[in-house]
């Protein structure tokens, strides 16, 4: 009986081990290594750190270990150029399917908005997979297209200013004579209706 237990606990403890996986590796940014059904890309690197991305998972990994994704990353060495990583992982489903996938971690750019470097020569695209940021020249039968979609913003002359005050101005002397026309009105108005009022009362007396 004791032998059939010490076999079982035996078992449990070697079943882990079995799918579990272990590996030392160089990295240089960009590339990958695969791990059953995990996908390690190292995006960048430095001295103190590095950037990866597991399975479109994007973490950054400073000198202590780190669990990224299932992935267990430990940095033996790390430099601008590359990482000596320590890369430990056990798996249930081992199938490397589309989630392996680290395109989007890759990605330097969403859409052409985030690629303009303010430089009119050229046309600013975010294109291919991974996305990336590419800054054409434009050539001379583009330069005038490119041109008519900038919009451009001026000020108005000192002439046409000029016009829009006397334009005011005008306008301004309009509404005065009309509100003097008015007061003179209500004042005649008012002295016809003081005076008819008299008439009456003096016809009564």
């Amino acid at each position: 009986m004791e032998k059939k237990i010490l076999a079982l606990l035996f078992l449990l403890i070697l079943i882990p081990a079995i799918y579990a996986i272990t590996i030392k590796d160089t990295l240089k940014p960009k590339e990958s290594i695969v791990l059953r059904d995990k996908n390690v890309t190292l995006i960048s690197t430095t001295d103190d750190s590095i950037k990866v991305c597991v399975n479109g998972e994007l973490a950054i990994v400073s000198k202590s270990s780190r669990t990224v994704n299932g992935v267990f990353i430990n940095i033996i060495s790390s430099s601008n150029r590359e990482a000596r990583l320590e890369l430990s992982y056990s798996c249930t489903n081992c199938v490397c399917d589309e989630s392996c996938d680290n395109t989007i971690c890759l990605n330097e750019c969403e859409t052409d908005l985030d690629c303009i470097d303010g430089n009119r020569s050229t046309i600013d695209k975010c294109v291919s997979i991974p996305k990336i940021c590419v800054h054409e020249p434009i050539k001379p039968g583009e330069k005038e297209t490119a041109e008519e979609e900038v919009i451009p913003i001026s000020l108005p002359s000192n002439q046409q200013i000029q016009q829009i005050n006397e334009k005011e101005q005008v306008l301004i002397e309009e509404i005065s004579q009309k509100q003097d026309m008015l007061i003179m009105t209500t004042i005649i108005a008012s002295i016809v209706i003081v005076i008819l009022v008299l008439i009456v009362l003096i016809k009564k007396r």
